[in-house]
């Protein structure tokens, strides 16, 4: 009997982390995305979140986006497409994405992000989305990162920061006794957030995450950047006027969260 229950589970447990059967890639030519919104998934795979840590928080946002009827793209590189760990298996558009760059235009003026690294190739992402809405001026844009989403190396933790300590005994707990096939587990966005545990400390620490928004919009736009739709710390004041066009990197712990945040 046990023999029989064992089994089920392994059996069961690879039926939920099956990967979706292969499929091509989009022509970026032919991606049309006329949605207002944008859901962007960037290289939700295993090979680089090997602690499946943004799973839950990737499956949210895409059930979400389902719920809303707001389009989702996946972006992949050439690593193994068993790695890849979404549940959703229908995105509109699968694009690939060796580092995150965007081979498409962005038409939504809200877009949200999960994936990784938060750092790197997510990083690039947002550049690809604000390089989009440079040839758009004049119009208000809001990036929202679903943090539960989003894997990151937390490399832009610096020792000099009253929470080091406590991210390093945390990182040190994730990465016990890992192989060297996976010497650096990666942590979540949210996780990080936890581990500062001060708002203040929070908002700064996100806005080190941001690309340099300067190159890509007008000196006209107000920038702002927004925890949970509870504090906002402004980033840019504008010359335009009493109604500026507006930027806003909108962070949030969950995409469950985000009718209540809205």
């Amino acid at each position: 009997m046990k023999f029989y229950l064992a089994l089920a589970l392994v059996l069961f447990s690879e039926a939920v982390l099956a990967s979706c059967p292969s499929s091509q890639f989009a022509d970026p030519s032919q991606i049309k995305l006329n949605s207002d919104s944008l859901l962007i998934v960037t290289h939700a795979s295993a090979t680089y979140d090997s602690r499946y840590s943004s799973k839950r928080g990737i499956d949210e946002a895409t059930s979400y986006a389902r719920s809303k009827g707001i389009p989702i793209v996946y972006l992949q590189d050439n690593t193994s497409e068993q790695d890849y760990f979404m549940a959703d298996c229908r995105p509109d558009y699968r694009v690939f994405s060796e580092d995150g760059e965007l081979s498409f235009e962005v038409k939504a003026s809200h877009v949200y992000v999960v994936g990784g690294h938060m750092e790197q190739c997510l990083y690039r992402t947002v550049e690809g989305v604000l390089n989009s809405w440079s040839k758009r001026t004049g119009q208000d844009f809001t990036l929202t990162y679903l943090m539960d989403g989003i894997y990151s190396t937390g490399e832009l933790v610096e020792e000099n920061d009253k929470y080091y300590k406590e991210f390093d005994r945390f990182t040190h707990i994730v990465s016990h006794r890992r192989t060297e096939a996976d010497p650096w587990p990666k942590v979540t966005l949210l996780e990080i957030m936890g581990v500062i545990n001060q708002e203040e400390g929070e908002v700064e620490y996100l806005s080190r995450t941001l690309p340099n928004f300067e190159a890509a919009l007008t000196p006209n736009y107000q920038v702002d950047l927004q925890l949970n739709n509870s504090v906002i710390k402004g980033l840019q004041s504008s010359q335009e006027g009493d109604n500026p066009p507006k930027l806003r990197f909108n962070f949030v712990d969950s995409a469950s969260k985000l009718d209540s945040t809205q």
